[in-house]
C-alpha cells in the first residue's frame, strides 16, 4: 500500500477550495459559496479512499477573511493554518494546494494573499511543497474550445500569474468544478496526485515552526497600526520635555532621566522588531519611530557630554588660573611655565577630541517645530552660549596671564645668565662654568614662542650671551697655557742661571716654547726656578739636558 497523502487547500476567499474539495470526496460535505463572501469560518478535515492510498482532505478558511478587518484578519490566518496543520496526519506525504480561480485578475489582494501565505508557510513553500489548483475549468474549456493545452497555457502566461506558475515548477491542475463525468473526474485527481507526487519535499510541522520570523512578521503587521499610534505620543510627550528641559538650565540628572525614558522606547521597539522577517535591503516597519527616537538619544547623548565638558573645563581653567597666581608669586622654572602654557594650549583640544565635539558647531536658533534628526549640531540655549562665552573670556585671560608670566621669567633668567658670564674672572681655568651658561642660553633660545612681541630683544641678548660664554671659555684655555710657560720660563731661567746647559738645550727650549702657541722666550729671574718640582731640581742637579728636556715639555703639555 502506498504512503497516505494530506491535501492542505489554502487560498483566497470564494476561489473554490470546498468544492475542490467536494469534488475529490464525490459528496458535499463542505459548505460552499459563490458570493466571493467567507463561508469556511474553521478547518474541516475529510478522508477519502483513492485507489490504493488514503487521502486526507483539509479544508481551510480563505487568506484574507471577509469577516473581519485587515490586521485581524492576519492574526486569524496564522492560527487557522496552524490548526490546520495540528489536524493533519503526521505520516505520510503533505501537500499545499494554493487553489486560484481561472480567468480571474490578479488583482492587488491576490498578491497580499500570496505575501501572508508566504509568511505562514516560509518563502520556498511555492518551489518546495505546492501544488497549483486552478479551479472553474469549465471556463477555461468554452474560452479555447480544445485549441490550446491546459500546460501550455499556464506556459505561455506573464505578469504575476506567469511568475506563479514558474515557482511552482508548472506542477498546475485544472479542475472542473461543475462536472459530472466520472471519467473525468478520475482524470484530473490522477493528474492532481501525479503532481503531489513531483513535489521536493513533503511539508512539516517542523518546517512551520521553523517559520518563526514570518510568523513574528504577521503578527508585527497585524498590530502595527496600535503600536504605531502607542508609541509615536510617547516619543512626542518626550520631544516636548526635552524641548522644555532644554529651555532651562538642564543639569545632568534631568537630562539622564530624559534618555533612560528614551532608551525604554528604543528598546521596546527593538525587541518588537526582533526576529521579525524582511527580504534582503527591506526597512524596517518601525524605521520611522526608531529613527526619531535615536535622534532624540543622540541629541541627549551630545548635550550631557556637553554640560559634563562645561564643568570639566571650568575646573580645568580655576585649577590653571591657581598654577599661574602660585608661580607667579613664587620664584619658578622657565620649564614649569612652558609646561602650564602647553597644558592651556592643549586641553580644550583634549577635552572636544574626548568628547566628539566641535565647541564652535553650535546653534541656538532651534525652533519647536524643527525635527530632532539632526544631529550635525550641538543645540545650546542662550544659557549656554553665556556659559561658553565665560569660558572664552577666562581663556583669553589665562592667555595673557601665562604670557606675561612667561615673559617676566624668560627676562629673568635672561639676566641672570649674563650676570653670570660677566662674572666670571680673568684668571679663571675651569671652562665648565662658561659651558653651562652657553648651554642654558641656547636652550632658552629654542624654548622662545614665536608669537613673543619681545622675542626679537630675547633672541638678541642671548645670542650675546652665547658669544660671551665662547669669549671666556677661550680666555680659559689661553690661562692654562700661560701657566705651563710660566712654569717653563722659570725652569730655563734656572738652568741658565746654574750654566749646566748648551745654547743647543735653550734653543730646544724656545721651540718647545713656540710649539705651546706662546710668543714670549725671554728669560725671567732667577727665584722662578724655585717653582720648578723636586723631580726637576734633581735633574739639574745631575746635569741631565736630556732629561731636562723632557720635563720641560711636559710642563707645556696642557692638562
Amino acid at each position: 500500500m502506498s504512503a497516505p497523502i494530506t491535501l492542505m487547500m489554502i487560498g483566497l476567499t470564494g476561489v473554490g477550495k470546498s468544492a475542490t474539495v467536494n469534488q475529490i470526496l464525490g459528496e458535499k460535505k463542505c459548505i460552499e459559496g459563490d458570493s466571493g463572501e467567507s463561508v469556511t469560518s474553521a478547518c474541516q478535515v475529510e478522508r477519502v479512499k483513492y485507489k490504493d492510498r488514503d487521502v486526507t482532505l483539509v479544508d481551510t478558511p480563505g487568506v484574507m477573511d471577509t469577516a473581519v478587518d485587515g490586521d485581524e484578519a492576519l492574526t486569524k490566518t496564522y492560527e487557522e493554518m496552524r490548526e490546520a496543520l495540528d489536524k493533519c496526519q503526521e505520516t505520510g506525504w503533505k501537500a499545499l494546494c494554493l487553489v486560484i480561480k481561472f480567468g480571474e485578475r490578479f488583482t492587488e489582494e491576490i498578491k497580499k494573499g500570496l505575501y501572508i501565505l508566504k509568511l505562514v508557510f516560509g518563502e520556498d513553500f511555492l518551489e518546495m511543497n505546492c501544488v497549483v489548483i486552478v479551479t472553474h475549468g469549465d471556463l477555461f474549456d468554452k474560452k479555447y474550445k480544445g485549441k490550446k493545452s491546459f500546460l501550455d497555457w499556464c506556459r505561455e502566461e506573464g505578469g504575476d500569474l506567469g511568475e506563479l506558475f514558474r515557482s511552482c515548477s508548472y506542477r498546475c491542475v485544472l479542475f472542473r468544478n461543475e462536472t459530472t463525468s466520472a471519467h473525468e473526474k478520475e482524470i484530473q485527481m490522477n493528474e492532481l496526485i501525479t503532481q503531489v507526487n513531483l513535489l521536493k519535499e513533503s511539508y512539516t510541522n517542523s518546517k512551520f515552526n521553523e517559520n518563526m520570523k514570518g510568523h513574528n512578521r504577521l503578527k508585527l503587521e497585524a498590530e502595527l497600526e496600535t503600536l504605531l499610534e502607542c508609541v509615536n505620543k510617547k516619543i512626542l510627550e518626550l520631544e516636548r520635555e526635552v524641548d522644555d528641559e532644554f529651555a532651562k538650565e538642564g543639569n545632568e540628572e534631568c537630562l539622564t532621566m530624559l534618555k533612560g525614558q528614551a532608551s525604554e522606547i528604543e528598546d521596546e521597539l527593538n525587541d518588537r522588531d526582533e526576529n521579525v522577517f524582511y527580504k534582503s535591503g527591506e526597512e524596517s516597519l518601525l524605521k520611522d519611530p526608531k529613527s526619531r527616537i535615536r535622534s532624540i538619544l543622540t541629541v541627549l547623548d551630545k548635550r550631557i557630554r556637553v554640560t559634563k565638558l562645561v564643568e570639566e573645563i571650568k575646573g580645568n581653567i580655576q585649577t590653571l588660573r591657581k598654577s599661574i597666581s602660585e608661580k607667579g608669586k613664587a620664584k619658578c622654572d622657565v620649564n614649569v611655565v612652558f609646561d602650564l602654557k602647553l597644558e592651556f594650549q592643549n586641553f580644550l583640544d583634549k577635552y572636544c577630541k574626548k568628547h566628539s565635539l566641535n565647541l564652535l558647531d553650535i546653534d541656538s536658533s532651534r525652533r519647536r517645530d524643527e525635527s530632532m534628526g539632526s544631529d550635525k549640531k550641538i543645540f545650546l540655549n542662550k544659557q549656554d552660549l553665556v556659559l561658553f562665552k565665560d569660558i572664552e573670556l577666562q581663556s583669553h585671560i589665562l592667555k595673557n596671564q601665562l604670557a606675561r608670566l612667561k615673559h617676566n621669567v624668560v627676562t629673568d633668567r635672561i639676566h641672570v645668565l649674563d650676570r653670570q658670564v660677566k662674572e666670571i674672572l680673568p684668571t679663571e681655568t675651569n671652562k665648565k662654568i662658561p659651558d653651562k651658561i652657553k648651554s642654558d642660553a641656547i636652550e632658552l633660545l629654542k624654548a622662545l614662542d614665536e608669537d613673543d612681541e619681545d622675542i626679537k630683544n630675547k633672541e638678541e641678548a642671548l645670542d650675546r650671551i652665547i658669544k660671551k660664554a665662547e669669549h671666556v671659555n677661550n680666555k680659559c684655555s689661553q690661562s692654562k697655557t700661560g701657566e705651563h710657560l710660566e712654569t717653563a720660563i722659570g725652569v730655563t731661567g734656572g738652568v741658565l742661571a746654574v750654566g749646566s746647559l748648551t745654547a743647543s738645550v735653550v734653543k730646544t727650549l724656545a721651540t718647545c716654547s713656540k710649539a705651546a702657541g706662546v710668543a714670549k722666550t725671554t728669560g725671567c729671574s732667577i727665584s722662578n726656578a724655585a717653582k720648578m718640582s723636586k723631580p726637576c731640581r734633581a735633574l739639574f742637579s745631575t746635569g741631565s739636558a736630556a732629561s731636562l728636556v723632557v720635563t720641560f715639555k711636559k710642563f707645556l703639555t696642557p692638562k
